[in-house]
């Protein structure tokens, strides 16, 4: 084990303390330039820009195939005759037309931003921390969810923003699907449940458009973290935002709640959707355009305000083995910017 891996292992006080508190740990690490850092530093925020521009050429053209694969060996091996003919509806979704008439016009877009489980790697150190000139930023994804729980929103309603591995095997991305879907479900009854909403198998298929809802938020999930086979040595974790999809959800909950059923409730977690959006900076009129590299990409800057602060989010910076900037005046800079217990370290990759 290397020196630099023995020093992260070992506990903080703060990190302690958090631990007792049931928070956690799920850390992932983001290379990029010193100029990227600066930025995300000074604006307490992260890009996540937009998926249409990647190097892959299928990119967000890998889901639905598996979907719908994954979807039909459920059904076969399903006992339970009310969760078959559940399974059954949910896959219907992409023939049923009145449904798709309200999607017409739905363009769908994607943004994310990319991180590895890799510390002080060299291949990403040369792919994606400027050749060894930039940084590595260690980040605490868990943060994200913490606030949402937070924030009182359900599984079911974080559809728009998440984070996951990307997955590049076939079979893998087939078994992730069930997952999914069978997480979904449960999810949903219990989330009712919560806002005292009685829900079960029956109830479920004849709630309007909950199995295409289903079907289709699944495929959001899943077109942006499954990738070709070829790009599998990348390793990468994607933090995906669903453009626009949270502003429809807290609609969907409103007609719902127009129709009497459970009103206050479902009113209740519309308006806490439209809070988060608009804390996160993740409303549709606050997306914005740069040039990144040679093309025009457009991005939203996550605002990170409502989780910053300590080591609990940046718990690490790692300087590459190439980087020239001064490691005690980085230190003076994280502080001034809020980041109190944030450890400032230097690739202990020996390249000449």
């Amino acid at each position: 084990m290397e020196t630099g891996e023995i020093r992260v292992n070992k506990m903080t006080k703060e990190q302690e303390l958090r631990k007792q508190l049931g928070f956690e740990e799920e850390i992932f690490y983001h290379y990029c330039s010193l100029e990227a850092l600066y930025g995300i530093i000074t604006s307490k925020s992260f890009w996540l820009t937009s998926l249409n521009s990647t190097n892959d050429s299928k990119e967000l053209k890998v889901g639905q195939t598996i979907l719908d694969n994954a979807l039909q060996e459920l059904i076969i091996k399903e006992e339970d005759l009310q969760y078959k003919k559940l399974l059954e509806k949910i896959a219907n979704a992409p023939r049923d037309v009145e449904y798709k008439k309200l999607r017409k016009n739905k363009n769908r877009h994607y943004y994310g931003a990319s991180f590895v489980n890799n510390r002080d790697s060299l291949t990403h150190w040369e792919r994606y921390g400027n050749n060894g000139f930039g940084v590595c930023i260690a980040f605490n994804i868990w943060m994200l969810q913490n606030y949402f729980m937070y924030k009182s929103l359900p599984d079911i309603c974080r559809t728009w923003l998440w984070h996951d591995k990307v997955i590049y095997n076939g079979q893998q991305q087939k078994e992730h699907i069930k997952t999914i879907i069978r997480s979904k479900i449960n999810g949903m009854i219990k989330g009712a449940r919560t806002y005292n909403y009685e829900v079960n198998m029956d109830k479920m298929l004849t709630i309007p458009n909950m199995c295409n809802v289903l079907y289709y938020t699944t495929l959001a999930q899943v077109r942006p973290t499954f990738k070709h086979l070829g790009f599998s040595d990348e390793h990468e974790y994607r933090l995906v935002f669903e453009e626009g999809e949270a502003e429809e959800n807290a609609q969907y909950l409103c007609k719902i709640a127009s129709r009497g059923e459970n009103e206050n409730g479902f009113l209740d977690l519309s308006e806490r959707i439209k809070i988060v959006i608009d804390e996160l900076g993740l409303a549709q009129e606050k997306r914005k355009h740069t040039m990144l590299g040679k093309s025009i990409r457009s991005y939203y800057a996550l605002n990170l305000e409502p989780i910053w602060g300590g080591d609990a989010l940046i718990p690490e910076i790692i300087l590459g083995p190439r980087c020239y900037q001064n490691k005690r005046e980085l230190e003076v800079f994280i502080k001034c910017n809020s980041l109190f217990g944030t450890k400032v370290r230097t690739s202990v990759i020996p390249i000449r």
